[in-house]
């Protein structure tokens, strides 16, 4: 399992409902990620923004990060896991988004 910078547990299918509703209108997200806090979702897109905040078990950061995504890209890692709950971890801020099941991970690189 990856080391990173702090990790992230949550309900995969509560993120991927809050990713399937910007996506209608959005092409990228923006993670908002703090210690002991939900993550918050903003969507960046040429129709409009929205946010969500998705329950999560955020710690060992050692500052607030923001990292973007591309919708598509983290839907498709999402839906090729199975388990209900999962652990992100990034490695750094540029580095990559290592999304963990029981055996199985998804690897994603961030957008700038």
């Amino acid at each position: 399992m990856p080391v990173g910078t702090g990790s992230i547990t949550l309900n995969r299918c509560e993120l991927i409902t809050a990713l399937n509703l910007m996506n209608t209108f959005a092409d990228y997200v923006q993670f908002y990620i703090e210690n002991n806090k939900p993550l918050l979702i903003n969507s960046i897109g040429v129709y409009g923004e929205s946010s969500a905040n998705v329950n999560a078990n955020i710690k060992d950061f050692i500052s607030t990060t923001t990292v973007n995504y591309e919708i598509k890209s983290l839907l498709n890692a999402l839906n090729s896991l199975n388990d209900e709950v999962i652990t992100c971890y990034l490695k750094g801020k540029l580095s990559g988004f290592h999304i963990i099941g029981d055996n199985y991970y998804e690897y994603l690189s961030a957008v700038s």
